[in-house]
């Protein structure tokens, strides 16, 4: 490692960490060098102090890896929704399966049960979240960089329908300089729903002006969200909804769908032969029922949900298909399902939140259920609901990544447990 001046470094990059910087070995700790590739011999200048090490500022690159390519994205340097378009596809996905290899081993699970990934393709991103920023004279969509809140104006985005990015450049024209902080454009089987978050309610002008936006850019509906209040509907012209199997569920304001219609069939897909012969089927975590109603018909399946608004379309979705297909109520963090609740049950799904689901897991352990299937947007809290399965007698069979979160560190799973 070389000196370049009082703060410049000049070092080969090691590995790529967590979060696809490049990592370099340091006497002071190591450094994360976002946009650096392995074997690569780079001019960095350390900054802020991050966990063991610090970050550090690619300055330029002395020597470049046989696996660099040119970003898809000119907002790629400064964006912090994308980490590694600068890695050609191989490495790419040799890197982003082995974030859930590395966090099975650190729970003590081996790397065998980790099956091919699959990468969504670009322009499928079908929901995003959006800052507004000022550029020049007028107010444009923004996405906020990397380890701050800054927003950064854009005018494409390769991994999203390019309708996406439309609406929310269109939106900001009609909100002028209104106090917006984000927007989130969601596409669905029936057109863009598009939630604005503000400070304050609009008022009868703006209102208006969303009307007639609706109708001339042919919006499915629009959603206004103030500070400290619920969300709510400020013109629709139909709902909004998405299909699951031979159901249509109207989407409330605020539910949540998959960031991507493709991740959600491969999800679908991996679970179908999970629960294949199951009689009774817990779908926990259920949102609207996007996967428990795709298991209709067949086995009998109860959903819970701590959203109410979320669960009600659920049973409009349903139609009331059997006794034994409901939707419930219930906040499975404070109130998981336990002992003789469990018991009428063969099956469990599991799509938890990022923050996993450590209380319902511990109950599970505890329970006789044969199968669990497990969906999760973070291999981290997924795998220390993993342990805790294992620790009570389930074993882990196999785990699909599935990368709807294309060039990002964050990645879907598909895992299957079952009772020992």
């Amino acid at each position: 490692m070389a000196r370049r001046s009082r703060q410049q470094l000049t070092a080969l990059v090691d590995r790529l960490g967590s979060r696809g910087d490049g990592i370099v070995a340091h006497n002071s700790g190591s450094l994360f060098v976002a946009g650096a590739l392995p074997g690569e011999t780079v001019v960095v200048e350390p900054g802020r102090k991050r966990g063991d090490g610090k970050e550090a500022a690619l300055i330029s690159l002395e020597t470049s890896s046989s696996d660099r390519q040119q970003p898809h994205c000119p907002h790629f340097d400064r964006c912090g929704g994308c980490v590694m378009q600068h890695a050609a596809p191989d490495l790419y996905a040799t890197w982003k399966r082995s974030l859930l290899i590395d966090a099975l081993a650190r729970r003590g699970f081996a790397a065998d049960v980790v099956q091919p990934m699959e990468s969504a393709p670009p322009g499928s991103r079908r929901r995003l979240r959006f800052a507004v920023t000022r550029r020049d004279q007028s107010y444009v969509p923004a996405f906020r960089t990397a380890h701050s809140q800054n927003p950064i104006a854009i005018s494409t985005c390769p991994v999203a329908n390019s309708r996406l990015l439309e609406a929310a450049t269109a939106a900001c024209k009609v909100l002028g300089s209104r106090d917006t902080t984000e927007m989130e454009v969601t596409l669905t089987d029936t057109g863009i729903n598009l939630l604005v978050a503000a400070r304050s309610d609009p008022d009868m002008v703006l209102s208006e002006r969303f009307l007639a936006f609706a109708e001339t850019f042919d919006l499915a509906r629009i959603v206004w969200r103030s500070t400290g209040r619920p969300p709510y509907v400020v013109a629709e012209r139909r709902m909004p909804a998405i299909r699951s199997g031979s159901f249509t569920i109207n989407l409330p304001p605020g539910a949540f769908v998959q960031p991507t219609a493709w991740g959600e069939d491969r999800i679908r897909e991996r679970l179908a032969p999970l629960v294949a012969g199951a009689e009774h089927v817990a779908d926990l975590f259920s949102g609207c029922g996007v996967l428990g109603l795709s298991l209709l018909p067949g086995p009998r399946v109860e959903m819970f949900e701590a959203d109410p608004a979320m669960v009600q379309a659920a049973r409009l979705a349903s139609g009331n298909q059997g006794p034994g297909d409901t939707a419930t109520v219930r906040d499975l963090e404070d109130e998981p399902l336990a002992g003789e609740e469990l018991k009428r049950f063969d099956t469990i799904i599991l799509d938890p939140p990022r923050s996993g689901a450590r209380a319902q897991c511990e109950k599970l352990a505890a329970s006789s259920v044969r199968a669990i299937a497990y969906v999760s947007c973070h291999p981290g809290t997924f795998t220390r609901d993993a342990r805790i399965l294992a620790d009570g007698g389930y074993h882990l069979a196999a785990v699909w990544p599935i990368d709807q979160f294309l060039w990002s560190h964050h990645l879907e799973l598909v895992a299957h447990f079952v009772r020992r």
